[in-house]
């Protein structure tokens, strides 16, 4: 007696945890779908339309972020990647409203972290995330290296012999633009906090083949990108200041000519 007493106990606590608002369950019992761990409303991952899901990313600095947009069954679907979390919103054909979703841990964090899925509104045990091309690209977050531009687009001098005299007296005088070497190339290169350069001549030819400018906050390519590359040179080089500084400005570098 005691016994069925607890065995009706725990069916009667099964019973109450595995509501469609459960909060205890699991999806490694694929055929035992009461007890796949399901949330209340809509994921709160997910942006609430499908015209927002195709541009808004939310993005910290130094994480992974990878936005993917597809199908997952007959609905539209964004899927996001950051960290050890996947999440995928779905969204109606028709109206582009939000009506489900799930997401995935790589860790036991959903439901009291008994589950590594949790599902929302119309989303199923089984259905998968397709990537559909025809739908474009998600949003990105800002990065480095995504951006390019040809050598005569960069703000360096056009040959060897005007960059080792063309002065760029916005510069305050703490920042010594300095010549050297970078990977083969003769080089004129300054940094500080705000921002940073480095041009880039053939040794032989003294004409310009690359840049490279960057900046502590995503400035180019439509604020998507902390840096830009121009022209041959796709990489910040390691720079070797052995042949001098630039002269500086008069007036310390505030307001003078050069």
């Amino acid at each position: 007696m005691i016994r069925l007493l607890k065995i009706v106990g725990f069916l009667a606590a099964l019973a109450a945890a595995c509501t469609v608002d459960n909060r205890v369950g699991s999806n490694d019992l694929p055929d035992a779908s009461a007890l796949v761990c399901r949330g209340a409303g809509p994921s709160p991952a997910c942006p609430s339309t499908w015209e927002l899901a195709q541009t808004t990313i939310e993005c910290t600095f130094g994480a992974r972020y990878l936005v993917s947009l597809g199908h997952d069954g007959a609905f539209l679907a964004r899927q996001a990647e950051v960290g050890d979390q996947v999440s995928s919103c779905l969204y109606d054909p028709s109206t582009h409203a939000l009506v489900g979703g799930w997401r995935w841990s790589a860790v036991a964090d959903f439901c009291n972290e008994t589950a590594q899925i949790i599902y929302f509104g119309v989303a199923e045990v089984g259905a998968y995330f397709v990537v559909d091309a025809a739908l474009g690209e998600g949003p990105t977050c800002p990065g480095w290296g995504q951006c390019h531009a040809p050598a005569s687009a960069s703000s360096c001098p056009a040959t060897w012999q005007e960059a080792q005299s063309e002065r760029n007296c916005s510069l305050p005088s703490s920042i010594p633009v300095e010549l050297g070497h970078a990977a083969g190339y003769l080089a004129r290169s300054y940094g500080g906090g705000f921002a940073s350069e480095a041009c880039y001549y053939d040794p032989v030819t003294f004409a310009l083949v690359g840049a490279w400018s960057g900046s502590d906050i995503p400035t180019y390519c439509d604020d998507t990108s902390f840096d830009i590359h121009f022209g041959d040179v796709n990489a910040r080089l390691p720079f070797r200041p052995d042949l001098g500084v630039v002269p500086p400005c008069p007036d310390a570098g505030i307001g003078g000519a050069p």
